[in-house]
């Protein structure tokens, strides 16, 4: 290939495991047949130098990401040791000790290739995170200094905001923000908040499907949250405020539910005035911000009474 500057281009292109490459040669115009014929020789023993070079790079790579799975698979699964666990996964650039904001994606395209789009999209809005693959999706997150201010939080919130639109563009994703922790053990558990949170985006209309559990209700948490395992640890923590209140409380509202929202029957069950049973509704209501007006939110509450109860 010659071009207007007087040079002369041979090429020579490759491939490794589907991605494309190529080694070129920048010649004189009026190189000699023969030299050019030279290059091309030199350039295909080059190509098959570089492909097999290219290889152990991706061989690496690959080492390299099933290392880092297990070692946050242990992680996430709790196991002890966590001094050495965070040590391991600091020399692989993996880091969790700090502040973080956990996120997670799900995907409704199962082409290869979305884990791609998703780096690129976080990269474009200088996210620099951890990407984990997960059964369901992916497991990530933002890590901050041993603080992070509201107002940073509040722009690392906003960036995956616009990450999440620029991605929505060429792919199908959910994404769930978790809330702001510390270490290994507060991490696994906002990032399973993330993912339940993913999992009822998913359940939005297309371009709406970005939610943060700290933007979330009680009941719309525990509605999501009642279709995945271990429900009850989670309902107990998403009803932990009804603690600042009287066992008596949560006896009422949950018989004001078995009883379709009847003061009266609830009253006659429980062998107290009326007004005492929309009092402690009220409070019920206040503390948890619950509708239970709202048919999803009510079942919601009376599912996660029921269990916290029987657990």
């Amino acid at each position: 290939m010659s071009t207007a500057e007087g040079s002369l281009f041979v090429a020579r292109p490759f491939a490794v495991a589907g991605e494309h490459y190529g080694l070129i040669a920048q010649m004189d115009a009026d190189a000699p047949a023969h030299a050019v014929r030279r290059a091309e020789r030199v350039l295909s023993i080059g190509a098959v130098h570089a492909a097999r070079w290219y290889a152990e790079q991706q061989l690496e790579g690959q080492v390299a990401d099933s290392t880092r799975d297990a070692i946050l698979e242990q992680v996430f699964s709790g196991q002890e040791q966590a001094r050495a666990l965070e040590h391991r996964a600091a020399e692989l650039g993996i880091g969790y000790s700090g502040a973080n904001l956990p996120f997670f994606v799900t995907s409704g395209s199962s082409f290869y290739g979305v884990k791609d789009i998703l780096l690129r999209g976080l990269r474009a809005e200088n996210l620099s995170t951890a990407v984990v693959p997960r059964n369901e999706g992916w497991a990530c997150w933002v890590q901050f200094p041993r603080t992070a201010s509201p107002a940073r939080v509040k722009a690392g919130v906003t960036s995956l905001r616009r990450a999440y639109a620029r991605i929505s563009r060429d792919v199908s994703i959910s994404m769930g923000i978790g809330r702001l922790v510390q270490g290994a053990n507060e991490l696994r558990d906002s990032l399973a908040e993330a993912r339940d949170a993913a999992k009822l985006a998913a359940s939005r209309p297309a371009g709406r499907r970005f939610v943060r559990v700290e933007g979330l209700g009680a009941a719309a948490l525990l509605l999501s949250w009642t279709q995945s395992a271990p429900f009850l640890p989670r309902a107990t923590q998403v009803l932990q405020p009804l603690d600042t209140l009287s066992d008596a409380h949560r006896t009422t509202v949950l018989t004001f539910l078995d009883h379709s929202m009847s003061v009266t029957d609830t009253a006659a069950a429980l062998g107290v005035h009326r007004n005492t049973i929309r009092t402690r509704v009220a409070r019920v209501r206040e503390v948890l911000n619950v509708d239970l007006d709202d048919r999803d939110e009510r079942l919601a509450l009376h599912l996660a009474l029921r269990a916290v109860a029987s657990g």
